[in-house]
């Protein structure tokens, strides 16, 4: 399976007030995306659940890992990276 570029999101709750935390990385899997998301979250949020971390005053929520094929009309293409041990 070839690698693709995800965006992962994560709802940060702080009070009334809801901000998006995002980020792009290169996945083999949909699947990986998502556990990458979800162990996050888990480290964001000091190693408790969403609900209990509340009580902090603010938690993050992973919302979602949606694969990225283009960015404004232009298509991302994945290549090997070059370095000097391999070429």
């Amino acid at each position: 399976m070839s690698k693709q570029v995800y965006e992962l999101c994560w709802v940060i709750r702080c009070d009334e007030f809801e901000f998006l935390r995002t980020a792009w990385k290169v996945f083999d899997s949909a699947g990986e995306a998502k556990a990458y998301g979800l162990r996050q979250q888990g480290e964001l949020n000091d190693g408790l659940p969403p609900d209990e971390k509340s009580w902090d005053g603010y938690c993050f929520r992973f919302s979602h890992a949606r694969p990225i094929d283009e960015v404004d009309g232009w298509r991302i293409v994945l290549e090997p990276q070059m370095n000097a041990s391999n070429g």
